[in-house]
């Protein structure tokens, strides 16, 4: 596969992570759609179709 460079660094890394279970760090995510949960780790799950049992 071609190696595209990515115009904003956080457009590539919101990629990267997608494909692990649609995790993406919080500090990459808008200040708005930032959640926080002090007994969880700041991360931000997209929600998605599947069943949340899915796992790939």
């Amino acid at each position: 596969m071609a190696y595209r460079p990515y115009p904003v660094r956080g457009r590539a890394l919101r990629q990267i992570m997608r494909r692990h279970r649609n995790e993406i760090p919080a500090r990459l995510l808008p200040p708005a759609a930032r959640p926080w949960d002090p007994e969880h780790a700041p991360v931000y799950r997209l929600s998605t179709r599947r069943p949340s049992g899915h796992s790939s």
